[in-house]
């Protein structure tokens, strides 16, 4: 039984980084089971932070550099588990004034199994109906040969009945080694199907299709390499990468041989490529079991930065002005950051033998994206 302290980190899970910049962030990993067990990392990108930013208490005087629990405003993470198809209790721990997240067992919004006829079905949420459109990813870790498949699928609607028609098969093989089809009816919570299997070494990819209402809605198909040595490889594959550029992953993906309650500190590497575009970038870190059949998400966001850079420069400086002269000097204005910009000009002089002045539609100047010009006009009188 995983878990990953995702706020721990930055604060409250939101990292705050520099266009260019790479860090490596250490995350609490625990073995929350009654036995031994190797913990399986693997990184995605995600484009669904309703969740996040509703659970979000960050920047409000909590500890966000540390792992608050039990104690006044801290923020505790609810433990979820369950069997196979069976109903899944959370635990939840938090103080007087803690924001505490987890499904309640018996209460509203616990999480609930549905029909599965093909392998270990969990769904994993608060039981709340999410909001975007439906996204459907595999995902594959081994340990040796013992290999693991998962498919999640976020943003259902509650009440439909979803199928999902899966296959695993060898890479060169012209027939599937497993396969299978099951079907639930979604409470609106995000959906996660888990199933190990013991493969012989080599590529072996796992490919499904999830359906509503005879509509195919999305297809994921990842493949990964399994070896017969100790070692995990890179740990995980996931069906979708992480954004062109960037370099997201865990420096050691598989745990191995945790003991029960034990936790770990493993390193996460992030680098933002030159160039990027300022925003808010989420990241979903899954932790597997590799022997009991259980994995769980979280999320974090990084805010890439942006900065701010006018440049100003006259493209007639080198005039030469004669007693009594009038004329208009020319100033190019350069946006050399890198996020949008808007400037309000207004003039002063060190000199008593001219006067200058602007236009007050010039001195409000226009809004000027990264690498874009603008120019502004001042009236110069020599005495």
């Amino acid at each position: 039984l995983p878990a990953i302290e995702h706020t721990a980190v930055g604060d409250e899970g939101l990292i705050s980084m520099e266009i260019g910049q790479s860090i490596d962030v250490n995350v609490p990993i625990s073995n929350l089971g009654s036995s031994s067990d190797h913990i399986v990392l693997a990184v995605d990108e995600t484009a669904d932070l309703v969740d996040f930013w509703a659970n979000w208490n960050g920047g409000s005087g909590s500890n966000n550099s540390g792992n608050n629990s039990g104690g006044n405003g801290g923020n505790n993470s609810g433990n979820n588990s369950g069997g196979n198809g069976g109903n899944n209790s959370g635990n939840n721990s938090g103080g007087n004034g803690g924001n505490n997240s987890g499904n309640n067992s018996g209460g509203n919004g616990g999480n609930n199994s549905g029909n599965n006829s093909g392998g270990n079905q969990t769904n994993n949420g608060t039981g709340n109906v999410t909001t975007g459109p439906t996204e459907f990813f595999a995902g594959l870790s081994a340990v040796a040969t013992n290999l693991t498949g998962q498919l999640d699928a976020v943003n259902l609607t509650a009440n439909l009945t979803y199928f999902v028609d899966w296959t695993l098969q060898q890479n060169g093989s012209f027939l599937p080694h497993d396969a299978g089809l099951y079907n639930w009816t979604s409470n609106g919570a995000n959906h996660t199907w888990v199933q190990m299997w013991n493969v012989s070494s080599g590529e072996w990819c796992l490919s499904a299709t999830l359906s509503q209402n005879l509509s195919a809605l999305s297809n994921a198909t990842t493949c990964m390499t399994v070896s017969n040595g100790t070692g995990g490889g890179n740990g995980t594959t996931m069906g979708r990468s992480v954004p062109s550029g960037w370099d997201v992953r865990w420096m050691n993906s598989t745990l191995h041989n945790m003991s029960a309650g034990e936790e770990r500190i493993s390193t996460l590497r992030i680098s933002v490529p030159s160039g990027e575009v300022p925003g808010d970038y989420g990241f979903l870190l899954s932790a597997g079991s590799a022997f009991g059949n259980f994995s769980i998400s979280e999320t974090i966001v990084v805010r890439v930065n942006g900065s701010h850079n006018l440049t100003f420069s006259a493209t007639d400086s080198t005039s030469n002005w004669l007693p009594n002269a009038t004329g208009i000097v020319t100033f190019e204005i350069h946006n050399a950051g890198t996020s949008e910009a808007e400037s309000i000009y207004s003039l002063s002089s060190n000199s008593s033998h001219c006067t200058s002045s602007m236009d007050a539609s010039e001195a409000d100047g226009v809004r000027l994206s990264s690498q874009e010009n603008d120019s502004a006009h001042v009236n110069v009188h020599i005495d």
